[in-house]
């Protein structure tokens, strides 16, 4: 029986499947088994799989991607569980360092790692990390107390199967947010949350002109934590229903982003309508992202304007 299960999920993928699935197999810790989850793509995807005896497809309709997940885990044995996006890519050192990490601390129900961004348009994959990182989240307090501070990508995380068991899989109700749900989930089933602040993850970065995600990102996420609050007060859990109210909050100003992202977009190809539609969904969602993002636009500009008049 292998000791950690890879479980990749896929739509319509490209050849960037290909390479996620090889940054798997280039890991330092080789016992491991792979799971590709074709949800009733139209392209071939059996295609775009390296041959190796550790890897497995399989084929279901299209019933999104928690579904998909929950199928890999149902076909796998492996002590721990990672999920992988098809078009993000590891560190051969993920696997190895994960695994120590929850051997150590018997207490942890799951954990999860830093990442660099990954340039959809360059293929960079040695970009900035996307922040700087959590080192600074007291990982030693419960993890309730902490997952509303944490930025956690999907494709960073492990987790004990015995863990997932206990907790539940994937809601497969939840088109967006299937991820915090469960995170939050095994915050309040389990003491601890464990974090590497080491990238070990390179997540891809697409063009901001097509990210419209977030609004239904943001619709149904906002959902899902409020069902998690109002239990949480229903149980007189204050832990849950902070996490829960942190959570939302945080999701407000992640989608209040992309919104600007797109708005900045907007602003260079001289769309005004779109300039201003994103601006005000922007603005709606969090104000405070509005002013930093201005904020430091205009710091370039005057440093800009500063290092021409020295000239």
């Amino acid at each position: 029986m292998p000791l950690v299960s890879v479980i990749i999920p896929c739509y319509n993928p490209n050849e960037y499947l290909t390479d996620a699935i090889n940054s798997v197999l280039k890991q330092t810790l080789t016992d491991f088994e792979v799971v590709v989850v074709d949800d009733g793509s139209q392209v071939d995807v059996e295609n775009l799989i390296p041959r190796d005896s550790r890897v497995t497809y399989s084929r279901q309709g299209h019933n999104g991607v928690a579904i998909s997940r929950n199928l890999g885990f149902s076909l796998t044995t492996g002590d721990y569980v990672a999920f992988l996006d098809a078009d993000d890519l590891w560190q051969p050192t993920k696997l190895d360092r994960q695994v120590t990490l929850l051997r150590e601390h018997p207490s942890m129900g799951f954990c999860y790692t830093n990442v660099l961004t990954l340039d959809e348009r360059t293929g960079n994959n040695r970009a900035e990390i996307l922040n700087k990182g959590d080192v600074d989240i007291d990982f030693s307090k419960p993890a309730l107390d902490v997952i509303h501070q944490c930025n956690i990508c999907t494709s960073t995380v492990m987790i004990k199967r015995d863990s997932l068991n206990a907790c539940g899989w994937f809601d497969p109700l939840l088109s967006y947010s299937e991820d915090y749900d469960l995170f939050l989930r095994l915050a309040r089933f389990f003491p601890q949350m464990g974090y590497l602040a080491t990238p070990e993850v390179s997540y891809r970065i697409w063009d901001a002109s097509v990210s419209s995600r977030y609004k239904n990102a943001f619709k149904f996420g906002s959902l899902t934590m409020e069902r998690h609050a109002r239990f949480g007060k229903r149980v007189d859990d204050v832990a849950l229903v902070r996490a829960a109210e942190g959570l939302q909050e945080r999701l407000s100003k992640f989608c209040a982003a992309r919104a600007y992202d797109n708005c900045r977009v907007r602003f260079r190809q001289r769309e005004l309508i779109g300039f201003l539609q994103e601006f005000y969904s922007a603005f709606q969602l969090s104000p405070d992202v509005i002013f930093a993002g201005l904020s430091s636009w205009l710091d370039k500009r005057l440093a800009r304007g500063s290092a021409t008049s020295g000239q």
